[in-house]
This record gives C-alpha cells, sequence and structure tokens, in this order.
C-alpha cells in the first residue's frame, strides 16, 4: 500500500470513529432527556442525560457503527409508566432520538458541502471530506432504520404510542419484531459477503435499500435546500 493508500485509510478510521461518536451519543442523550422532562427520572437516575460517551455507547455496537455503518449503543433505562401523559410522553421519546440524527444530517451536509466547495485540497481538507460525509449519510441511514415499526427500533414505541394493547400489529411486533430485526441484520451481512464473488446478491439486501433510501431520497430535501444555497 501506497503512503497516500495508509493516510487515507487513517483519516477513514479516524472520520468513522468520530462519526459514531457524533451518531450514537446525541441520539441516546436526545431519548434521556426527552423521558426526563416528561416525567421519567429513571435516565437521570442511571446518569444517561449526558453527553459522556461512556454512559451510552456498547462496545460491540460502536466498533460495528466504525467499520460498517450499523451499530446500536447501551439500552435506555426508562419507565413509561413514569410519564405525565403516556402516550404524549411514549411518542416524543420515541421520535427524539429520529429527529435529533435528521437534524444532524442537516448540519453535517451544510459542512460537507462548505467543505467541499471553499476548502483548498489538502490533508485536513480530505479528514473533513470523509468526516462530514460520514456524519450525513449515518445520521440519515440512523434516521430512516428508525422509522421501521419494528422491535427495538424507535419506530415501534410511536406504534405503542399510538394503538391499544390488544391491537393485532403490536401484538404481532411484540411476539417476533426482534426475531424479523435480527433476521435482517444476518441477511444484510450475509448478503455484503456474498455480494463480492455473486454481485446480482446485492439486490435482495433490505437493509442495503434502507441505507440507499436514507441518503437518496429521504436526504434529497437536505441536499436540495442547501444546494440552493451552496451549489456543489
Amino acid at each position: 500500500m501506497t503512503s497516500s493508500g495508509v493516510v487515507y485509510w487513517i483519516f477513514w478510521l479516524l472520520a468513522a470513529f468520530l462519526a459514531a461518536l457524533c451518531v450514537f451519543v446525541p441520539h441516546y442523550f436526545a431519548h434521556a432527556y426527552v423521558a426526563y422532562k416528561c416525567g421519567d427520572y429513571t435516565p437521570k437516575a442511571y446518569g444517561r442525560v449526558t453527553l459522556n460517551p461512556m454512559k451510552h455507547l456498547d462496545v460491540v455496537g460502536f466498533i460495528m457503527m466504525v467499520l460498517v455503518g450499523f451499530g446500536w449503543g447501551k439500552p435506555m433505562e426508562v419507565n413509561p409508566s413514569n410519564f405525565r401523559h403516556y402516550r404524549r410522553g411514549l411518542f416524543f421519546y420515541g421520535v427524539a432520538g429520529m429527529v435529533m440524527n435528521y437534524i444532524l444530517g442537516l448540519l453535517s451536509f451544510l459542512l460537507f458541502s462548505v467543505v467541499y466547495k471553499y476548502m483548498s485540497p489538502s490533508y485536513i481538507r480530505d479528514f473533513l471530506y470523509l468526516f462530514f460525509g460520514m456524519m450525513y449519510s449515518r445520521n440519515m441511514y440512523l434516521f430512516v432504520i428508525n422509522l421501521l415499526p419494528i422491535v427495538p427500533l424507535d419506530g415501534f414505541l410511536v406504534v405503542e404510542a399510538c394503538t391499544k394493547p390488544w391491537n393485532k400489529f403490536r401484538q404481532f411486533g411484540q411476539k417476533y419484531g426482534q426475531i424479523i430485526f435480527m433476521v435482517l441484520i444476518i441477511e444484510c451481512f450475509a448478503c455484503n459477503i456474498i455480494e463480492a464473488y455473486v454481485p446480482a446478491v446485492g439486490y435482495a439486501n433490505i437493509l442495503g435499500y434502507v441505507s440507499y433510501a436514507a441518503t437518496r431520497y429521504v436526504g434529497y430535501p437536505i441536499m436540495a435546500l442547501w444546494g440552493l444555497v451552496i451549489p456543489i
């Protein structure tokens, strides 16, 4: 590997590491803060209403986010029965992390555009280009995947907030949601590995379509907005 290749991979790993921090920590902080403001002091008691990464990161999930762009943090300690208004609190708690990721995606693409448009070629520019690009794509991916109404994703909390306990879809999700989610993850990794040998397998990667939709379609309003301000 050439020296420029080594520099690129060092920059890539550092950018991926920092992007993972900037994706996960605000996401879980937002959940904890909203739960606290809605009346549940459990996250506060467990020290989750903080931007301290050590309170939110799961080692394996963090490494996965750094290396492959998908991972998880520590489960949030929360007791929805403590919310002053149960359904309203559960809804706001459920969407808090997604809203935070969308806002970060919005800001990330702005900074990505500024770096691309106005910075002269340099190592600093190369690093910031990688970092803000990862910040945008990974925040948008986390936003979109959490829209899915599957346990343990945030989208299912919205389902619980908007339905009765005896709702058939809700009961089905509570029973089989985690199994479905694990199957999707395994299928995604299997497709990524096999695709190197059989390219057509990539078309079966369901979470791959989620990732593509996150940046290309859901993120399009963000790209269009900043494109009016900073054409790139």
